[in-house]
């Protein structure tokens, strides 16, 4: 995990490792419902639309950036927050790199996609 949380800060990794790192903690969080879930996953979606916008600002990096970069761009545009978010925006990021991810791993973060934001803070 702290490897991985390493990678996914490092703007000189390469984009590969980054977006494997990303997945890797984005499907470690999603897995625990802990209180700290919701803290954790707007954090990291917030970090994970930043470093995806300057990627598309990057378009030598990707791969197919004619298609990838709008996908990844309209995913970072959605109003919805939180691990939902970063799950879609990884699943649009996941055809701007070389790195393949399991189908395992597609349908769980295609899920956690799936699942509408909801604050549970919003009654206090």
């Amino acid at each position: 995990m702290l490897a991985a949380a390493r990678v996914r800060g490092d703007w000189d990794c390469i984009i590969d490792r980054r977006f494997n790192a990303q997945v890797w903690i984005v499907c470690w969080v999603a897995q625990y419902q802990c209180p700290w879930q919701h803290e954790v996953g707007l954090q990291l979606s917030s970090f994970i639309e930043d470093a995806w916008m300057n990627e598309t600002r990057n378009r030598f990096r990707l791969r197919n950036p004619i298609v990838t970069a709008p996908e990844i761009e309209r995913e970072c545009h959605n109003r919805d927050a939180g691990l939902s978010k970063a799950a879609r925006i990884l699943l649009a990021a996941a055809g701007a790199v070389t790195t393949r991810i399991s189908g395992e791993i597609a349908t769980q973060l295609r899920a956690l996609g799936s699942q509408k934001f909801t604050d549970p803070y919003r009654f206090a």
